[in-house]
């Protein structure tokens, strides 16, 4: 009986202190983690914004690949809603475009499990000379008594590593993307209908190249009109 005791006491005391770091404690962290990228601006707004591709660089993701998501809504717009149901890494929950613009993005996010807390998230974007600064926030609200639990651990540190690695994620996946841009245009491969040609071909030392044209253009030319092709 008298171990019964010692452990029950031990259990309340364990009780007390949460519930004391719950009415005195912290219920709200704010994290912030930011990373420059070699990417045009226009670029890397025109990507994050999309909850389409938020699954490729998501720190996430691969902590549950059987996680399931869905997106209603017009994607890249304010009121765009992205829910997500995981295991116990990743949790379930929601998140929404409430505000966008071509510097910023706001989000609520509504977890559902572990824990139920509805936070506000951002994004923004800054020119930084060659390169283009993205910010990602996270003002996190804890209920009593969960805050009691959060202030056992380094919230800075636990999310904030999530977001740098989600950021190192969006870092490679956007300068990878710039890479594939010559002088700001993109190479796109096409089919090409089927041309016909009229050539003349010979091999000729420099100094005839001259005299070998005029010889043969008008014959090329000759040549197209009677086969009717131009």
């Amino acid at each position: 009986m008298k171990i019964l005791k010692i452990l029950l006491y031990i259990v309340l005391g364990i009780v007390v202190l949460i519930a004391a770091l719950g009415i005195f404690g912290k219920k709200s962290y704010h994290v912030e983690r930011s990373i420059d990228i070699a990417a045009p601006k226009g670029m890397v707004y025109e990507y994050a914004r999309f909850f389409n591709n938020f699954n490729e660089w998501s720190p996430w993701s691969p902590l549950d690949p059987k996680m399931t998501s869905s997106i209603t809504g017009t994607d890249g717009e304010a009121g765009v809603l992205y829910e997500w149901k995981g295991n116990e890494d990743v949790g379930t929950g929601s998140q929404k475009i409430t505000a966008i613009s071509a510097d910023r993005i706001d989000y609520e996010v509504n977890f559902k499990e572990p824990f139920e807390s509805t936070s506000p998230v951002f994004m923004t974007f800054e020119d930084k000379d060659s390169l283009t600064k993205v910010t990602w926030g996270f003002d996190m609200h804890i209920a009593f008594p969960w805050n009691g639990f959060a202030m056992l651990t380094d919230m800075d540190a636990a999310i904030g590593r999530d977001y740098e690695n989600g950021l190192a994620n969006l870092k490679k996946i956007l300068e990878l993307k710039a890479r594939e841009r010559y002088f700001g245009l993109r190479a796109k491969q096409e089919q090409i209908p089927q041309q016909t040609y009229a050539m003349i071909r010979q091999t000729v030392e420099m100094p005839a190249a001259g005299a070998f044209f005029g010889a043969n253009l008008p014959k090329i030319l000759e040549a197209v009109q009677k086969s009717g092709v131009a």
